[in-house]
C-alpha cells in the first residue's frame, strides 16, 4: 500500500472538488453584475437552472467514462468545459453565451469534476476501513473552495465587473485538468466495468441507493436556490455584495464541520 500515492490522490480529489463546487457557489454573486451588462436576472437564473440539470444529466456519463478509462481523461474534458463555460460569457456578454457557457458547459464541467469522478477516485485509493474518512475529508475540500472563491469573486466584481470575475474563475478551473492522474495512479482496485444498463438495474434494485438518491433532491430545492438567489436579494435590499458572500461562506463552513 503506497501511502504517499494515497495522500496525493486525497489532495487531488479535494482540490478538484474545491474547484468544481467552490466556483459554482459564486454563481449567485453574478446575477446583479450580469444584469448591469444587459442580461436579465431571470435569464441568468435560468442559465443556473440549466447548469444544475446538465450536471445531473451528464454525471452518469462522467462516472461511466471514469470507470472505463480512468479519471485523467474525464478531468481534462471537465476542466476544459468548465473553463470555456466561464470564458465564453466573459468575452462575449450576451444571453445566449450565458445560457451556453454558464448554463450547459459549466454543468458538464461539474459532472466531470465532481462526485462521480473525483470522489470515486479518492474512494478507490483507500481500503474499506479508511474509505469513509478519506471521502469525508475530500468532501470537506469542496466547501473549503466555497469559502475561498466567494471573497475572490466579490473582489473581482468590485474591480472589473462580472467579466473579470468570470475570467478569474475560468483560469482557476484549468488547475483541475492534470489532477486526475494522481487518482488513477493510486487506485487499489479497478473493477471490470459492467454494461451501463446492468449497472443501473443493479443500483435501482438496492433500496439504500434509491433512498439516498431521493434524499439528494432536497439539495436542489433548498441549497441551490439559496446559493443562487440570496446574494442578489440582499443586494436589492441595499446590502453590500460582501454580505451575501459571507452568508454563503458560513454555509460552506458549516458543511466542512459536518463532513
Amino acid at each position: 500500500m503506497n501511502t504517499a500515492a494515497q495522500n496525493r490522490a486525497l489532495v487531488a480529489g479535494s482540490v478538484t472538488l474545491s474547484l468544481a463546487l467552490g466556483t459554482r457557489s459564486a454563481f449567485g454573486l453574478l446575477l446583479v453584475p450580469l444584469a448591469a451588462q444587459g442580461i436579465s436576472v431571470a435569464n441568468v437564473a435560468l442559465a443556473i437552472a440549466i447548469h444544475n440539470l446538465a450536471w445531473g444529466v451528464f454525471q452518469p456519463v462522467a462516472g461511466a467514462w471514469a470507470d472505463r478509462r480512468g479519471a485523467s481523461g474525464a478531468q481534462v474534458f471537465g476542466g476544459i468545459c468548465y473553463a470555456a463555460g466561464f470564458a465564453l460569457p466573459a468575452l462575449v456578454p450576451a444571453t445566449w453565451t450565458v445560457m451556453l457557457g454558464l448554463g450547459l458547459l459549466t454543468g458538464i464541467g461539474t459532472a466531470f469534476l465532481g462526485w462521480g469522478v473525483a470522489m470515486t477516485g479518492v474512494a478507490r485509493a483507500f481500503p474499506t476501513e479508511q474509505r469513509t474518512a478519506a471521502t469525508g475529508l475530500a468532501s470537506a475540500g469542496g466547501s473549503v473552495g466555497q469559502m475561498l472563491f466567494l471573497p475572490i469573486v466579490v473582489a473581482a466584481i468590485a474591480y472589473g465587473g462580472a467579466s473579470l470575475a468570470l475570467l478569474v474563475l475560468a483560469v482557476a478551473m484549468l488547475v483541475a485538468i492534470p489532477l486526475g492522474r494522481p487518482l488513477d495512479r493510486a487506485a487499489l482496485v479497478v473493477s471490470a466495468p459492467r454494461k451501463s444498463v446492468t449497472a443501473i438495474r443493479h443500483a435501482l434494485g438496492d433500496r439504500n441507493f434509491v433512498l439516498l438518491t431521493l434524499g439528494f433532491f432536497t439539495c436542489g430545492f433548498q441549497l441551490a436556490f439559496l446559493a443562487t438567489h440570496l446574494p442578489g436579494y440582499l443586494t436589492l435590499c441595499g446590502m453590500p455584495a460582501s454580505t451575501g458572500a459571507w452568508a454563503l461562506m458560513l454555509v460552506g463552513g458549516a458543511n466542512i464541520v459536518g463532513s
